[in-house]
């Protein structure tokens, strides 16, 4: 990328090249620099951003920006006050630090689509490619879980992630996300066998038709996913283009190209069918009873989180509760939400990172600032596509119309998921935005020396900081390492210092005081409980999930503490009522009580022939 702003203008390999690394992050796992292959894309992300910069801004040509990147900025900003007023500063800033880096890739990609118009093709191109690989990769994991059941351990290295359900979800380990990829790479696709590189195919002869084999299986990988999201989102995008078609806006004076719309549209359903011929083979019931296993999310539990975003927004109106702070509050606002609907039934209630509905997850993260700044982008694209492709009687500029379709999907999937909160992801999103931005009128500017200098001097010092926080995140993987090859109880200096800082505090906390809590309830000793006490009550301030609060409660039962653990089991069954284990704690402790009050031993209130119920821990991830 960096010598692509050379005034020499790079070669067309250099184009593909970057294409191909900005795609290949969709793919590749980079849990081998970070503790988690999220955190290390945006790590990688993050300095390669930032070392580009350092090199663009070196340079004496002129820039090129337009009104959008301004309204960019001043939405930044908002996000960068709302961090002063969040609920977890620290969780809050780094976000706005992610933000920012993103900011500046729509920045870097739009000025290099502007000097160099054939990228937007080449990042098309590439991605037929990608796609078509992550199509084949699905296909794999499908035939995988059929023949030897779901996995543990990932089932290609750095690739292809752990797969627990028939429901295919490709490299990202989620069906929906993965379903949105597989919509983007049909529409290039589309555009490449009606205006791009696929056109070129022999069609006089049969087996031309057989150039139809790689969207066949990406639409059968499309299928196979079962996303509800995916099919609303390309089904509305394909309705639309099929309605321009029929209306003569588009494809108007091109027979061979209507006859190639609809042989795709032919394919499309022949790879519905395909898909549907897994009935055949006996396994639609373990499909329609583990369909929302990869989420955890059942449709009505929906309500819920959009129902937690708006009262987390009527108590943090204006600058909102900071940016993914929706995480730190969901648990607390749930039960308000679920009481307030009515209608939802105890089952759909779950815990959540997200709203499943990105515009009122930013209404309760970035307040009405924040969320107007984005409502009004919404509006003035929709706009757009009005005053481009509907209101005139025909589309001339093919590019330009499929640089807007591709966008569609990712709006409309994330009023139903989260695909923007998704690193990868988000950075796809960033790269075709930046490809139409560069399409819209911008203006050249020649910023003068000293301007340049102090920006190079800023992007320095983030490099810094970056590299200051990476090493934070490394110690993190050392603490992975051992964490998973010793005794517990020996990595407790090391869990300590990790829990008090602010950057891992959270992450850590989360993700192993479970585990902690097993081994501090198989302890003989009390002292490991005592220990890790404080942490258990960190997380349930912080988080506060079902299932920490009955880790919570059987910590104080261990200790003695019957009053407190009676306190926590109640607000872990206001979070999870329909959990027999929850309930089953509960019920321990009410004999304790009776016990003591009557003198009678705890195995009389319990049947002859039964025994008494055995308190077991929750399943770390069972919540």
């Amino acid at each position: 990328m960096i010598n692509c702003f050379d005034s020499k203008q790079p070669g067309v390999k250099r184009i593909w090249g970057i294409a191909a690394v900005l795609l290949m992050l969709q793919f590749v796992n980079t849990s081998f620099i970070a503790a988690t292959g999220k955190v290390g894309t945006l790590y990688i992300v993050s300095f390669f951003t930032l070392f580009c910069c350092c090199v663009f801004f070196q340079q004496s040509r002129p820039i090129f920006l337009s009104r959008i990147h301004g309204w960019l900025i001043a939405l930044w900003l908002f996000i960068v006050a709302g961090c002063f007023f969040a609920v977890n500063v620290p969780w809050a800033t780094l976000w706005g630090g992610i933000a920012a880096v993103y900011l500046l890739v729509f920045f870097l990609i739009t000025n290099l689509s502007r000097h160099r118009p054939d990228f937007a093709r080449a990042f098309i191109d590439t991605m037929l490619f990608c796609g078509l690989l992550a199509a084949l990769l699905g296909i794999y994991e499908y035939a995988y879980f059929h023949v030897c059941g779901a996995t543990s351990s990932s089932q290609i290295p750095y690739l292809l992630p752990p797969d627990r359900d028939p429901r295919v979800s490709g490299m990202y380990g989620q069906s929906n996300l993965f379903a949105l990829f597989l919509a983007l790479t049909a529409l290039a696709y589309i555009y490449s066998y009606l205006h791009g590189s696929l056109m070129s195919w022999n069609r006089s002869r049969w087996f031309s038709y057989l150039r139809f084999i790689p969207v066949t299986i990406v639409f059968l990988t499309f299928f196979l996913t079962r996303s509800k999201g995916g099919f609303l989102s390309l089904f509305l995008t394909l309705c639309g283009m099929l309605w321009l078609i029929v209306s003569k806006r588009y494809l108007a004076d091109n027979r061979h190209a209507r006859k190639e719309f609809f042989l795709i549209l032919a394919s499309l359903t022949a790879a519905f069918i395909l898909s549907r011929l897994t009935l055949i083979a006996g396994i639609e019931e373990i499909v329609a009873t583990r369909s929302f296993s990869d989420t955890g999310t059942n449709p009505s539990g929906r309500f819920v989180f959009w129902t937690s975003a708006i009262l987390i927004f009527l108590d943090h109106p204006w600058l909102g509760a900071g940016l993914d702070n929706y995480r730190f509050l969901m648990n607390s606002y749930g039960p308000a939400a679920h009481d307030l609907l009515g209608f939802v039934e105890f089952e759909a209630m779950k815990s959540t990172f997200w709203a499943h509905n990105e515009l009122f997850q930013l209404l309760a993260e970035g307040g009405i600032f924040l969320f107007g700044g984005i409502v009004f982008f919404l509006i003035r694209f929709f706009k757009n596509i009005w005053k481009h492709f509907i209101r005139p009687s025909t589309i001339t500029n093919p590019l330009f119309f499929y640089s807007h379709l591709f966008l569609l999907p990712f709006i409309i999937q994330s009023q139903f998921s989260w695909p923007l909160r998704h690193p990868a992801l988000g950075l796809l999103f960033i790269s075709f935005s930046a490809i139409l931005a560069a399409q819209y009128p911008l203006r050249a500017i020649t910023l003068p020396q000293i301007t340049r200098v102090a920006a190079v001097t800023v992007f320095i010092c983030a490099l810094i900081i970056t590299g200051v926080l990476f090493m934070q995140e490394r110690k993190i993987v050392d603490f992975k390492k051992e964490f998973q090859s010793k005794e517990l109880e020996t990595t407790l200096d090391e869990f300590s210092a990790l829990a008090e800082n602010p950057y891992s505090s959270y992450r850590v906390l989360y993700n192993t005081m479970p585990y902690y809590v097993i081994a501090a309830l198989a302890s003989p000793e009390d002292s490991f409980a005592q220990r890790i006490l404080p942490y258990s009550e960190k997380l349930v301030r912080l988080v506060g999930k079902g299932g920490q609060w009955y880790d919570l409660a059987q910590l104080y039962s261990r200790l003695g503490r019957e009053k407190d653990a009676e306190t926590a089991i109640w607000k872990a069954y206001e979070l999870k009522p329909m959990d027999q284990t929850i309930f089953n704690f509960l019920h321990h402790l009410n004999v304790i009580k009776a016990s003591r009050a009557t003198g009678r031993p705890i195995e009389s209130f319990y049947p002859k022939m039964i025994e008494p119920i055995k308190i077991n821990m929750l399943e770390p991830g069972d919540d």
